[in-house]
């Protein structure tokens, strides 16, 4: 996000220094803020939610050319973010209660592979094309655990409606 700042976007070092302490900072407060919300809100609502909010600001922060609006879409992408992966967690382990060990391992495997495969990739669409192009990506494989997430919640909704419909029968 610094880097993106400075060179894309004309900030000084220290401006983006702040924005990325700043996003970083939301991040921890909305880690907190959606763990009390989630005891609230079905899980893949919620993960639904964050991720498309999270989409939205990013793109915003990317696209949009104001400082402020800038500044401010990074530090609601930062609250936000915070909450998809231990969001997805939990929801492995509530989807498949029977097989929560081997679910949640394979998600937290993913997520290793992910973190230290992504570096290596968005440096690789750096130097291939831009560093504009390298922060779409971000958002892009977001769009893609929002369809994959979507499709759970979607999935539930119609078993939860095949089972109603049986109850209903019998």
């Amino acid at each position: 996000i610094s880097t993106f700042l400075r060179l894309d976007r004309s900030f000084s070092e220290i401006m983006a220094g702040q924005v990325f302490s700043f996003f970083w900072f939301a991040a921890i407060a909305g880690r907190i803020v959606i763990g009390f919300i989630s005891k609230r809100i079905n899980i893949l609502k919620l993960l639904n939610a964050v991720i498309l909010l999270t989409i939205i600001f990013l793109v915003a922060g990317i696209y949009v050319k104001n400082s402020a609006l800038i500044i401010i879409s990074f530090i609601l992408a930062g609250l936000f973010m915070s909450g998809i992966w231990p969001l997805a967690v939990t929801a492995g382990g509530l989807k498949f209660p029977d097989k929560k060990n081997f679910i949640v391992s394979i998600i937290i495997l993913c997520g290793g592979i992910g973190g230290l495969t992504a570096p290596w990739f968005l440096s690789y669409i750096l130097k291939k094309s831009s560093l504009f192009v390298a922060m779409n990506a971000v958002y892009l494989f977001l769009a893609f655990s929002f369809a994959a997430s979507a499709f759970l919640y979607f999935l539930d909704l119609r078993n939860s409606e095949v089972n109603d419909y049986i109850k209903h029968l019998s």
